[in-house]
C-alpha cells in the first residue's frame, strides 16, 4: 500500500543494495504542550488522561474524534505472534503471551525485510551471515524451508496470494517474477510499460516500482513524464494484455514519489493517497481507490473538513473493507512540519465513514510507521515515536474502543502480525 511504511524505500534499498500516533496510553505525555494548532493543543486541565472532545481548546471547526479507554495487556491479550524489528533492519518474532523476542531463523544470522502472506500464516525473509544470504520460509511454529537461494537481482515485494510472491527485478528488462517459494516455480511477466519511473543506484542496478494484480493482467506504476515546476508523472493503471491505459491520476506535487503496493487483500481494488510524495507531509491530498475496470472513487473529503489534511500509509484490513492510515492535519493551509499533528484514522470503503481516534503526538512524516492490522481485523497496532528514538507500540481494539501499551524494553517496532 502506499508505504508502506514511509520506510518502504529504505527497506527496498536494503534488499537491493545490502548483503548482496495517534494513540497514546494514559501514562504518555504529548511531545509538547506548546503548539500553534489549537485543534490539538491540550487544555490547561489536561493531565495524563487521554484527550477527549472536552480536553481540547476552543477551535474554529469541529474535531470529532473517538476516545479510547486505556486497559492492561492481560485484559485484552490477542492471539498470534508479532513480527518486529530493531531500527527496520533486524527482524524477530515477538510472543504476545510471554513478551519474549524469538529468532526467526534457526541461528543467529540477521534477518531482513520479511513479507507475510495474506492469510497471515507464512513468512518469507532474507537472512544473512558469514558473507552468505538466503531466504527462509516459515510459519509461527515451524520452519518450512531454510535454503531458498538468494539472488542479487531480486526484490521480493509482496505475496500476491497465499502461494505466490511478486518479485521486482533490478536488471534489464525488469520483468516481474511470480515466485512460488513452496515449489520454487517461477514465471516471468514482461513489464512492457511506457516511461516508468525508475530508481537508479548505479550503471548495473535499478528498479521499477510497478505492482501487478493477482490476475497478472494489470499493473500500477508511476510514469516519468515531467511537467512544469519539476512535477513528476501520473499514476497509471495499465493492462498488460492490451497494452492500454485503463485509468490514471494526474501528476503528483513532488517529483520522485515512489509507490508501495496498494492492492487490497482480495485483489479487487487499489488504493493510494493522491497527490503522492514519499516522506512529504506538506501535501494536501485525499484517498482514492480504483477497481479492476479502472473506476475511480474518492474515499475521503478531509481537506473540506480541515484547512489542511495529509494522508500517509493506507493499509487494508484483512477483509478488504476498511483502510487504516495516518492523518496529519493543521489549521494552516500551508503548514510547516512543526505545525502538523498526526492521528490514526480508519475509513469504511462501503459507507465512506471515516473515524478519527483522539490522541496525537505530533511526529513528523518520516516517523509514520506502518499501521498493523490483526489477522481478524478487529485490532490495530500503531508504533508511537518519541524523542531520542523511543517507540511505544499501542494495541487499539476497534470493537471495545480501548488502547493498550505493549511492553517494549528492547525498543522494537511492530511490523506485522502472524497467526497459527
Amino acid at each position: 500500500m502506499y508505504t508502506t511504511k514511509p520506510f518502504i524505500m529504505i527497506v527496498l534499498l536494503i534488499l537491493l543494495f545490502g548483503c548482496s500516533s495517534p494513540i497514546m496510553p494514559s501514562d504518555v505525555q504529548p511531545l509538547s504542550t506548546e503548539t500553534s494548532i489549537p485543534i490539538l493543543a491540550p487544555s490547561s486541565t489536561t493531565s495524563n488522561a487521554p484527550l477527549s472532545l472536552t480536553d481540547v481548546v476552543e477551535v474554529d471547526y469541529p474535531m470529532e474524534c473517538i476516545n479510547l479507554t486505556s486497559t492492561l495487556l492481560k485484559d485484552t491479550l490477542p492471539e498470534g505472534m508479532l513480527v518486529v524489528s530493531k531500527e527496520l533492519t533486524d527482524y524477530y518474532l515477538f510472543d504476545l503471551q510471554t513478551s519474549k523476542i524469538l529468532e526467526i531463523g534457526n541461528d543467529q544470522n540477521r534477518v531482513f525485510a520479511p513479507i507475510i502472506s495474506p492469510n497471515k500464516k507464512v513468512l518469507l525473509a532474507r537472512t544473512c551471515g558469514n558473507d552468505e544470504c538466503f531466504y527462509i520460509l516459515r510459519t509461527v511454529d515451524r520452519m518450512i524451508k531454510t535454503n531458498i537461494p538468494y539472488r542479487n537481482d531480486w526484490i521480493p515485494n509482496r505475496w500476491l496470494d497465499n502461494e505466490h510472491i511478486e518479485v521486482l527485478t533490478t536488471t534489464e528488462p525488469h520483468d516481474i517474477v511470480i515466485f512460488n517459494p513452496f515449489t520454487d516455480e517461477e514465471k516471468r511477466v514482461n513489464l512492457n510499460i511506457p516511461n516508468p519511473e525508475t530508481m537508479v543506484q548505479n550503471a548495473d542496478n535499478s528498479v521499477i516500482f510497478a505492482y501487478i494484480d493477482a490476475s497478472l493482467k494489470q499493473v500500477v506504476f508511476s510514469d516519468q513524464v515531467f511537467h512544469a515546476e519539476n512535477q513528476n508523472g501520473r499514476l497509471i493503471l495499465w493492462n498488460l494484455e492490451t497494452q492500454k491505459e485503463i485509468a490514471s491520476l494526474p501528476p503528483p506535487a513532488v517529483s520522485g514519489s515512489s509507490l508501495s503496493s496498494g492492492w487490497s487483500p482480495d485483489a479487487k481494488e487499489y488504493v493510494t493517497p493522491w497527490p503522492a510524495g514519499w516522506g512529504i507531509t506538506r501535501l494536501a491530498n485525499e484517498l482514492f481507490v480504483w477497481d479492476m475496470e479502472g473506476n475511480q472513487e474518492k474515499l475521503t473529503d478531509l481537506n473540506q473538513r480541515f484547512p489542511f489534511a495529509n494522508i500517509e500509509n493506507p493499509v487494508w484490513s484483512p477483509d478488504s473493507r476498511y483502510i487504516a492510515f495516518w492523518l496529519k492535519i493543521s489549521n494552516a493551509a500551508n503548514p510547516n512540519t512543526d505545525e502538523l499533528r498526526q492521528w490514526l484514522a480508519v475509513v469504511d470503503t462501503t459507507t465512506l465513514d471515516t473515524k478519527i481516534y483522539c490522541l496525537a503526538n505530533g511526529v513528523s512524516s518520516r516517523l509514520a510507521y506502518r499501521v498493523v492490522w490483526s489477522p481478524n481485523g478487529d485490532q490495530l497496532i500503531v508504533n508511537i515515536s518519541f524523542l531520542y528514538g523511543k517507540v511505544k507500540p499501542i494495541l487499539v481494539d476497534l470493537i471495545s474502543q480501548t488502547q493498550t501499551e505493549i511492553p517494549n524494553p528492547q525498543n522494537i517496532i511492530v511490523d506485522d502480525w502472524m497467526t497459527q
